[in-house]
């Protein structure tokens, strides 16, 4: 067993009643079996941006991007270098309800 831990920031902005911007930023510390060279460290950073809408009440509808990057490339290498990391950038929607 081993640790994968992070720091996160955010920030929350409200464009109007039904609409938000939030952005954020974390940045992860891993311990020797997350990491490529087998010593515990610094491991990924990831930037967050998405815009939320209400529907209604309950009904909300929201879109994310994320960009996530190595910290230190000894403990997560680009697949370029032998390594796992080989999406940087990723998105989704989604829908949610609230009860």
């Amino acid at each position: 067993e081993d640790f994968y831990t992070t720091l996160n920031v955010g920030y929350e902005y409200a464009i109007n009643d039904k609409t938000t911007l939030d952005a954020g930023i974390s940045a992860a510390y891993a311990g020797d079996a997350y990491c490529a060279d087998g010593g515990a460290g610094f491991y990924d950073y990831d930037l967050s941006l998405s815009v939320g809408y209400a529907l209604t009440k309950a009904w909300s509808v929201s879109a994310k991007i994320n960009y996530v990057d190595a910290i230190d490339s000894d403990n997560l290498a680009d697949t370029s270098h032998g390594g796992l990391l080989d999406v940087k950038t990723y998105g989704g929607v989604s829908v949610s309800y609230a009860f």
